[in-house]
């Protein structure tokens, strides 16, 4: 029994196991199934993506490189690679891998290109650029050099992880250099534009080109070999050869006259460089006749007696005239180097010909903040050490830098003391003078007055300005002299500039205080008008006081004569009686009867008569 039931337990358990596994198999089958047709199908749906991208890539023309370190592969497109290559110049072999020698290739185009390219394989850097390829002429049979094939292509690139992935796209085939928006726009530049190949054949030019070498069609050009410039051609060259951007100025006779241009060459890639040459006739004239004016500006500065100095933006001397040179006494050798301006005040400071200051190192500052300036600085005055006196003006030069001049004062400044000088004794001298005196300028205004002027007229010194209007002064003056129309007379002989109007004048004028007053105008030679006013009240007194006397002395000589008169009228009559008895007798008497006594008396008589034409006088 016990061996039954063990059996049959056994036989129950193997048939549980295998109805589970059954199941269990079913199950597996099941999932196993369903699993197969999710694959299946999602094979179904990657074999049509990828059927469309190769679609999609075969139609937009595109190939897909992947770069792990120094291995480039191609990962799709290889038709396209191919034409890249080709439009890149490359020389294929059909057991080659094209891949990495397109990548070389891209990079050698440009330095743009070259540096993309690196940044993306070496950090990961994102990178995007187009490049111009055209297809070689041996590349493509029965295609002249003026209508050659190209193509440009769009390299993008993009790191995921390790690997670096470039897209080349052929963004569209040109039929010519001269298709396309920017050929275009270059064909209708003013300025003559071209390209040429490494060989030094021009592929490509302009309209303005062509007018300015005298030629129809690049075909005319290439045939009768011309040229814009020779020099020109191998400027393209040169740039070419050192991958780099080069400049040349030439005359070139276009259209019958000479014109100047700025000729530009910039390589493209290994295979072309392009050029253009810039009309610059205009600027290079202005330019000539800059350098004329600057010269003649540099010219009439040397004959300066004043010292000018003009120091660049950079600080150093561009430009100094001789009496610079006589001022400082400096080296011409060592000015020809162009010191700095601060080279300059060391140099003068060593020589001891800079001004006495305390701290030179804050005079230097201050010297070289000038260069900062927008107008001119305040004019400032250097002392020497030899007692020479100097004028400084600076002001910004246009061409960028400052101008000083230096004016030697020290003549000037002398005779202005000595002026001064002369000034003050004049004006002491007017102070001793008892007579009012001013002086005005032509504009009116007071320039000078003595003590006796104040006191004449009763101001105070207050009241009085140092350039005081002749109308303002009148009116401090009405008090003492009411008439307005004296006043206005007596200015219009101070402004007046009419030579008879200046004439000296002179005159009186009564004060209202009881003095009489004698005014005088005299006009000075510099244009000035000296006016005085003199107190003549006590000499018009003596005046009439001697005047009197001389009436009283008049009367009394009259007097006098009329007594003469009266009384010689009275003794003419017996005089004359005695002088005619005296001189009968001495006519009848001789000398014999008479003795000397009577002798005597008869010739007194005679003498005595003579006497009486007194009366008559």
């Amino acid at each position: 029994m016990a061996i039954a039931s063990i059996a049959y337990t056994a036989a129950a358990g193997g048939l549980a196991l295998a109805l589970s596994t059954t199941w269990l198999a079913l199950r597996n089958r099941m999932r196993f199934s369903k699993a197969r047709d999710t694959l299946k199908a999602d094979l179904t749906v990657k074999e049509s993506m990828l059927r469309e991208l190769d679609a999609a890539t075969t139609a937009f023309d595109e190939a897909f490189l992947a770069v792990e370190g120094d291995t480039v592969r191609l990962v799709w497109g290889e038709d396209t690679l191919r034409l890249c290559a080709e439009a890149l110049g490359l020389k294929l072999n059909s057991s080659a891998d094209i891949a990495p020698q397109v990548v070389q290739a891209l990079g050698e185009t440009s330095a743009e290109a070259g540096l993309g390219l690196k940044e993306l394989i070496s950090e990961g850097k994102w990178c995007r650029f187009e490049v111009f390829a055209e297809t070689p002429p041996n590349k493509i049979a029965g295609i002249s050099a003026a209508t050659l094939a190209g193509m440009t292509l769009i390299i993008e690139g993009k790191s995921s992880g390790a690997t670096a992935w470039i897209r080349l796209a052929i963004a569209g085939a040109k039929a010519s250099l001269s298709s396309g928006p920017f050929a275009q726009m270059a064909e209708h530049l003013p300025a003559p534009c071209w390209i040429c190949a490494r060989d030094g054949r021009i592929v490509w030019v302009n309209a303005a080109w062509l007018k300015a070498a005298e030629a129809s069609s690049l075909d005319e050009a290439i045939k009768n070999n011309l040229s814009l410039d020779r020099n020109a051609d191998a400027l393209v060259m040169e740039a070419m050869e050192q991958k780099t951007r080069r400049e040349g100025f030439r005359w070139l006779t276009v259209g019958g006259q000479r014109r100047a241009f700025q000729v530009i060459a910039e390589p493209l890639n290994d295979a072309y460089a392009c050029a253009y040459a810039v009309d610059v006739t205009e600027a290079e004239e202005s330019r000539e006749a800059l350098k004329r004016h600057a010269k003649a500006h540099d010219e009439t500065l040397d004959t300066l007696e004043d010292a000018v100095a003009i120091f660049g933006p950079e600080k150093q001397l561009m430009f100094r005239n001789r009496a610079f040179e006589k001022l400082w006494d400096l080296e011409a050798a060592w000015l020809d180097e162009r010191p700095t301006h601060g080279e300059w005040l060391d140099r003068l400071r060593q020589k001891r010909r800079s001004p006495e200051t305390g701290d030179y190192s804050a005079f230097k500052t201050r010297e070289l903040e000038f260069y900062g300036l927008t107008h001119t600085a305040d004019d400032e005055m250097w002392s020497l050490p030899d007692g020479r006196s100097l004028r400084v003006v600076r002001q910004p030069h246009p061409l960028g830098g400052l101008l000083i001049l230096f004016s030697d004062k020290t003549g000037e400044l002398k005779l202005k003391a000595q002026f001064n000088a002369l000034i003050q004794v004049q004006k002491s001298t007017l102070d001793q003078l008892n007579d009012a005196v001013s002086v005005y300028g032509s504009d009116g205004r007071l320039r000078l007055r003595n003590l006796a002027f104040d006191k004449f007229w009763a101001l105070q010194p207050e009241d009085i300005t140092t350039v005081m209007d002749f109308a303002d002064l009148a009116e401090l003056c009405l008090p003492l002299v009411h008439d307005r129309g004296f006043w206005a007379e007596l200015k219009a002989r101070v402004t007046d500039t009419d030579p008879l109007a200046r004439a000296p004048q002179i005159g009186e004028i009564k004060i209202s205080d009881g003095r009489l007053a004698q005014w005088r105008t005299q006009p000075l030679p510099d244009g000035a008008t000296l006016v005085a006013f003199s107190d003549i009240t006590a000499t018009r007194q003596l005046e009439k006081a001697i005047e009197a006397r001389d009436e009283a002395l008049n009367e009394l000589v009259r007097l006098k004569r009329d007594f003469v008169a009266n009384v010689s009228y009275e003794l003419r009559t017996p005089l004359t009686t005695i002088v005619g008895y005296a001189e009968l007798l001495q006519a009848q008497v001789t000398s014999a009867d008479t003795n000397p006594k009577q002798k005597a008396f008869l010739e007194f008589d005679p003498e005595r008569g003579a006497g009486t034409g007194a009366f008559d006088r």
